[in-house]
């Protein structure tokens, strides 16, 4: 019973080769035989037999390596692909924020990465918040409406006054972000001729050309500390601020 555990943790526990491990159970195989074969034994065993157990011991081994690679490995390739994803998404994440710092000021831009981009589950509740709220909204319409409808005889049979029930607003709209600033100049820039000089040329040749130049402008904002406002379709925004 020990001389098979032993064969099979060789097979099982050291982490070595398939070939080192069949070499060092053959090893054991033999000084096992040789060392137990000079006690004396009751009961004889054919040298055949011995060899098929032996076999079998060691096909068992190397099924449990077998095994135990298959399982190695696919948990190394799950693991790679889920870093493989991770940093696809960390790409598109920096990406992404980077389009959105290119059209928008970077301070509303941080401000709406933090808020909606981050998370999305937060945004998702407003949703079905405004949904359930429009929804009862509707409800205490109907009810209002029959309301009106219906009118509250007096004590002595006559009709009294109607009453109307207002539904409160239950809808949620986008924060909307709007700052006062002073003495503040605005650049827009334009290309004069754009729909001319666009006839004779190709999409991507177009958008290659606007990205050169807006690259431009970028990095001209950024030598004159200009904050950008946006870019509308061939045009610039990029505003002055002389005082803080």
């Amino acid at each position: 019973m020990f001389y098979k555990v032993v064969v099979l943790l060789i097979y099982t526990v050291i982490p070595l080769p398939l070939y080192v491990c069949i070499l060092i159970g053959v090893v054991y195989s033999l000084l096992f035989e040789l060392l137990s074969g000079s006690r004396l034994d009751s009961h004889y065993v054919k040298p055949f037999t011995k060899l098929a157990l032996h076999a079998c011991i060691h096909l068992l081994g190397v099924h449990l390596f077998i095994l135990t690679q298959i399982r190695q490995r696919k948990t190394f390739v799950k693991v790679g692909q889920s870093l493989l994803a991770k940093e696809d998404l960390e790409k598109e994440m920096v990406f992404k924020d980077q389009m959105i710092e290119s059209v928008m000021p970077k301070k509303y831009a941080e401000e709406l990465l933090n808020t909606d981009l981050r998370r999305p589950s937060a945004s998702l509740e407003s949703n079905c918040r405004t949904s359930n709220a429009t929804t009862a909204g509707r409800s205490s319409g109907a009810e209002s409406t029959a309301g009106i409808l219906a009118t509250q005889q007096g004590p002595n049979g006559g009709h009294g006054s109607l009453t109307i029930n207002t539904a409160p607003d239950y809808r949620k709209f986008r924060r909307f972000n709007m700052n006062v600033m002073p003495d503040v100049s605005i650049l827009f820039a334009d290309i004069a001729g754009f729909t001319k000089m666009s006839s004779n040329k190709s999409a991507n040749e177009l958008v290659n050309l606007l990205n050169d130049l807006f690259g431009r402008f970028d990095n001209l904002c950024r030598i004159c500390k200009l904050e950008k406002i946006s870019t509308l379709g061939k045009g610039y925004l990029a505003p002055k601020v002389y005082k803080k």
